[in-house]
């Protein structure tokens, strides 16, 4: 059977672009497809949660110079900044380009008949085999209110100009661990909410214990195994619980990613 591509990467995450550089590397014909959102915003994830991490571990070892110190907000924006400018500069467009893949930045679709292939409005791509790297988009929670929004996320948390003074972060995995702390460090008062018994449900539970112990010394207000009534966001946050309503003038969102596969 004659293709066009030993392999059709879709996606513009850090994981398609990886995929398709080192699938290049070995020689194979590559073509990576992604669409216009998905290629502008597809390694902010990364260098978001990059950012945070490092800010947790009072490290710049991951960014290649220093900003001049400023505002611990106003930093930690200018990092992110300065990470979507120069970071990863072998997986731009042009670098992949010149690595022999294809890049196509367009609205795609797998097409079944008369066998199985990428099409975009005008072009049709046949591969050996096809990989989905497309990243997620939040899990939301059947919580009445919750879906209207709005809220922030974990990626898109530095998208604030002002750090938000009261928080509430819904979750309970690492992403909600992280950014509660990141925020307590910094003098929010945060409330972390989740409807499970733990913290970390997928690591062990003495790192959940240490986690949950670390939270407490950074001035946490954990709620764990909570049921939540409903949620409303405008003018302020407010949660409802069964014993009471929590206040605060930032929701975000840490309930973990669905498969972008729509």
């Amino acid at each position: 059977m004659v293709v066009d591509y030993d392999l059709v990467v879709l996606g513009g995450t850090l994981e398609a672009r990886e995929a398709a550089w080192l699938a290049a590397r070995t020689g194979a014909r590559v073509a990576l497809v992604a669409s216009p959102t998905d290629w502008a915003n597809g390694l902010k994830p990364t260098l978001v949660a990059e950012v945070i991490r490092a800010a947790l571990l009072q490290s710049t070892d991951r960014l290649p110079c220093q900003l001049p110190t400023g505002p611990d907000w106003t930093y930690l924006r200018q990092r992110l900044a300065l990470a979507e400018t120069i970071a990863y500069p072998q997986l731009s467009r042009q670098a992949l380009q010149e690595q022999g893949i294809d890049v196509v930045i367009a609205i795609a679709q797998f097409s079944p008949r008369p066998r199985l292939a990428v099409t975009t409005d005008d072009r049709r791509l046949t591969a050996r085999a096809y990989l989905i790297a497309c990243g997620g988009h939040p899990r939301i929670p059947a919580i009445p209110g919750l879906e209207s929004g709005p809220w922030l996320t974990p990626a898109t948390l530095l998208d604030a100009e002002t750090q938000p003074q009261q928080v509430i972060v819904l979750g309970r995995g690492g992403d909600a661990v992280a950014t509660a702390q990141l925020l307590a460090a910094r003098g929010s008062q945060v409330a972390l909410v989740t409807r499970g018994d733990r913290l970390l449900p997928d690591q062990d539970r003495e790192l959940a214990q240490f986690a949950t112990a670390l939270l407490k010394a950074s001035r946490v207000e954990i709620h764990l195994a909570t049921p939540i009534e409903g949620i409303q966001s405008l003018p302020a946050v407010s949660l409802t619980t069964p014993n009471t309503t929590l206040k605060a003038d930032q929701l975000i969102l840490a309930t973990g990613l669905v498969p972008n596969l729509a």
